[in-house]
């Protein structure tokens, strides 16, 4: 499995949620990546990844980690709304978990995750969850080593 598989994945369960649709977006910064008008609520993939190739588990795997965000346009001035924003993206955080661990559990593991939820008042508003996360996969390593070197 190679990154992009990675990144397909996620984006498969983002695009798929139902209710409220997400987005998709990637990057290193979410206030800036994507068009110039932002599409909330939004799933945002944050670029780089962090690549452990000396995982402590099994040989053929390699540990990946990397972060994302589920962003809603829901902080306001008022309280309950900025608690209304950020358990909104938590919840929709813990939902697309569990999808990825249940239906892709043949292809990557979840190994760690945390969580951290805030208000973004600087720019747009924004109530968030962003999440870290470290996925186990499978390395694209064969038994014959000629197919990737000269003599």
């Amino acid at each position: 499995m190679q990154l992009d598989d990675i990144i397909n994945v996620f984006k498969t369960v983002a695009l798929s949620y139902k209710s409220p649709r997400l987005s998709f977006d990637m990057g290193d910064d979410y206030l800036i990546e994507g068009s110039q008008e932002h599409q909330y609520p939004k799933f945002f993939l944050e670029t780089p990844f962090q690549i452990f190739w000396n995982s402590k588990s099994q040989q053929q795997y390699y540990s990946v980690g990397f972060a994302f965000y589920v962003l809603m346009n829901k902080a306001e001035d008022d309280t309950e709304d900025q608690i209304a924003g950020v358990s909104d993206s938590a919840l929709i955080t813990e939902r697309i978990l569990t999808k990825i661990r249940t239906d892709f559990h043949q292809i990557l593991s979840i190994d760690s995750v945390d969580s951290l939820t805030f208000n973004d008042m600087t720019n747009e508003g924004l109530s968030t969850c962003r999440t870290n996360i470290t996925v186990l996969v499978l390395r694209n390593v064969c038994d014959n080593e000629d197919e990737y070197f000269d003599e």
